[in-house]
């Protein structure tokens, strides 16, 4: 099957020790698609999708990140991004009573 005129596909690969922020632009509209995958420690394929921030647009004010993770060999990592520069963030997490939830080391 061939890719209809005018569409395109580019999957980028970082290094395997990457972090960072990917900035992609273009002259003409485009659709981006994020994907993490990686093997945890059972040796399990994992993966998930993420949303992609415009960081011309101000971020909808709260965010909500329905579900977290954390223990049993997942985790969940928040990347905080500001077209600004350094900023000043708070990030609060609560259960689904509205207690505040509390994380080990």
């Amino acid at each position: 099957m061939g890719i209809p005129q005018g569409l395109r596909s580019i999957v980028l690969e970082p290094a395997p020790d990457f972090t960072g922020v990917f900035d992609i632009s273009s002259e003409t509209p485009f659709a981006a698609l994020t994907i993490r995958s990686l093997d945890n420690e059972r040796h399990d394929f994992l993966m998930t999708t993420f949303p992609v921030a415009d960081v011309t647009r101000p971020a909808p004010s709260p965010i909500v990140f329905p579900q977290i993770a954390d223990g049993d060999g997942y985790i969940t990592e928040f990347v905080l991004i500001s077209p600004e520069g350094e900023v000043s963030s708070t990030l609060s997490f609560y259960g689904e009573d509205g207690v505040p939830l509390e994380f080990g080391d």
